[in-house]
């Protein structure tokens, strides 16, 4: 229960503190990485040209009070398209503690690119990443105390390995769901929820909102 919201998929439900990832209880399972924070990172880039090779100078930055965890780089050609392939990062898959940033550089051959740009994406387990919510419908407008309905939410361009999408109610993360919508394609995900609070109840994924009324 979060502020009298109920997420009905538990594990998947975001904890509003912090969190205790190594401790005795957790380290058997690692259940608590389910639990982590959503985490938005800050990067800056530059891309240069050295002879036929690109270099890609990256800055990443937590500037959370939550574990960035198994953070992704990834290069694509140009917006949403396919990855760039070899490119040799000098480290990949990696955590932030928070407030601590890495410099990072990728090398990959120019004609790998033909004719478009190269794009940095940065994704992963808890990273906050780009994408588009299209539709967003609910099961019922109205319920009561303790019903359960539906929020379902049509997601596209997501990060190139997907992208934790995430339901507020009343502008708080309540419940995340894997979403992978590439190129022309998208993903429908469906939230399953129940209200405690009485009155009018704002539900929002991404850059689409509804209200639900609580009876």
């Amino acid at each position: 229960m979060i502020n009298g919201f109920y997420a009905e998929d538990d594990h998947e439900a975001l904890p509003s503190g912090g969190f205790n990832l190594f401790s005795a209880a957790n380290t058997a399972d690692f259940s608590a990485l389910t639990k982590l924070p959503m985490v938005k990172l800050n990067v800056t880039q530059s891309i240069e040209v050295q002879g036929d090779k690109y270099q890609v100078h990256l800055r990443v930055e937590n500037p959370t009070n939550q574990l960035a965890f198994f953070i992704q780089l990834a290069l694509t050609k140009g917006h949403n398209g396919e990855e760039v392939l070899p490119i040799f990062w000098e480290d990949n898959y990696f955590s932030l503690l928070p407030h601590e940033s890495r410099e990072i550089t990728g090398t990959f051959a120019a004609g790998d690119m033909g004719k478009t740009l190269p794009v940095v994406e940065v994704g992963g387990w808890n990273i906050q990443t780009d994408y588009r919510c299209t539709d967003l419908v609910m099961s019922k407008n109205t319920v009561k105390s303790g019903e359960s309905f539906r929020v379902t939410a049509n997601i596209e361009d997501t990060f190139l390995d997907g992208s934790r999408v995430a339901l507020l109610v009343d502008g708080q993360s309540i419940n995340t769901q894997c979403a992978y919508a590439r190129g022309k394609n998208s993903d429908e995900i469906t939230f399953m929820m129940n209200l405690s609070e009485p009155g009018k109840h704002k539900l929002t994924v991404a850059n689409q909102s509804t209200t639900v009324e609580l009876e």
